[in-house]
């Protein structure tokens, strides 16, 4: 069902949760081994100490996920890995309306800590050939495949699938079974 298409800005696969059997972060490595298996890769620390490093590859579709200013790039925006350097670390990023550099380590002035801070922006990129609902919000696809299974019971409500299928301007393909389906139909967000 998703085809290598899915890898364009145009077209997206949306899911209810990042974390557990059926989040994104299972499923996008997977994809990233199917799409774009091949090639240096460069290994990133995650935001999240608990999370294991991020393999990222030329060619990957991301996902940025905190506003970096400095940057100029913010949550929820969507693009290619342009290139990598595995010397320096640092990642040419492409989006619809930008090319940008990402360096390994930017320094900013840090108005709690009083002073200037260094840290490292790479931490606040996910692969993102599928998303979460939550960082789909405000944007638009020509297709989306909206994945839903029983198994994420707690997020299947109609507020969840009404944001998952309006991302999409052109087609919507729901991959789901009968009882997360019925979920998501009669249950309204408590």
């Amino acid at each position: 069902m998703a085809t290598k298409e899915f890898m364009q800005s145009d077209y997206q696969i949306i899911m209810p949760t990042r974390k557990g059997k059926y989040g994104t972060m299972k499923i996008n490595p997977s994809l990233q081994v199917k799409w774009n298996g091949r090639g240096d890769h460069l290994l990133l620390d995650r935001a999240d100490d608990k999370d294991p490093s991020l393999a990222v590859r030329s060619g990957d579709k991301f996902l940025w996920t905190k506003n970096d200013y400095q940057l100029a790039i913010f949550n929820g925006e969507i693009g290619q890995i342009e290139w990598v350097n595995s010397e320096d670390g640092s990642l040419g990023l492409v989006t619809p309306e930008k090319e940008l550099v990402v360096p390994a380590l930017m320094k900013t002035y840090s108005p709690y800590h009083g002073h200037a801070i260094s840290y490292d922006p790479r931490k606040h990129i996910d692969l993102g050939y599928a998303v979460t609902t939550h960082k789909a919000q405000g944007s638009e696809f020509k297709t989306i495949i909206y994945c839903i299974c029983g198994g994420q019971a707690f997020l299947l409500n109609r507020q969840n699938l009404y944001t998952a299928i309006t991302r999409a301007k052109h087609q919507v393909i729901i991959i789901t079974d009968r009882r997360a389906m019925g979920l998501s139909l009669k249950k309204a967000r408590m």
